[in-house]
């Protein structure tokens, strides 16, 4: 089973935080684990300081037995997702992530936690709306859903246009602060 939390953007405060991370930790078997922070969605002179800043964020969890910077080899960067339990795919740039994440299939994350936030939860949908490039496009359809990240009542018209893009998907409109869980 993978389960996917697919977090819309921004910051989480309070009991939403507190209920996030109790979503990432549950069902996880009470050891320590091994978390894969993937920054891939920004500029690669950012990585360390984007690894440096989920660290300190997901440390909270008090679960993690050590943080994981991926590397951009693909060969290397599936042997990394073998050895997590969890993997944190950081927000940025959909384009950038799917140039580097092109490669994985559902069968590589089997039996992992796999937390997406913004343009990291969107890259697992078939089809996605891109607030940067203000359009639809295509994600690694792992997932066989549209999304849209930092929704707002301001960006319907790009909630519209997804929707109305290949009708027989299901489309999330995801919040910021909020989340979204699917187990597959």
């Amino acid at each position: 089973m993978i389960k996917f939390i697919l977090q819309g953007g921004g910051s989480l405060l309070g009991k939403k935080k507190k209920i996030f991370f109790d979503e990432i930790s549950d069902d996880l078997d009470g050891k320590k684990k091994n978390i894969l922070i993937v920054p891939f969605a920004r500029y690669e002179n950012d990585w360390p300081g984007v690894f440096k800043k989920y660290s300190k964020r997901y440390g909270r969890l008090k679960i993690y037995k050590k943080f994981i910077l991926a590397l951009p080899e693909i060969q290397e960067f599936k042997k990394q997702i073998k050895v997590s339990d969890i993997i944190l795919i950081a927000g940025g740039g959909e384009e950038s992530l799917i140039k580097y994440l092109s490669d994985i299939r559902l069968e590589d994350l089997d039996n992992k936690v796999i937390v997406g936030t913004s343009a990291g939860a969107n890259i697992f949908s078939t089809y996605y709306y891109s607030n940067n490039r203000k359009k639809v496009d295509k994600g690694l359809g792992l997932l066989p859903i549209k999304t849209v990240c930092h929704y707002t009542p301001d960006s319907i018209s790009g909630l519209e246009e997804l929707i109305n893009f290949e009708n027989k998907l299901i489309t999330f409109a995801i919040k910021e602060g909020d989340y979204l869980k699917i187990m597959i």
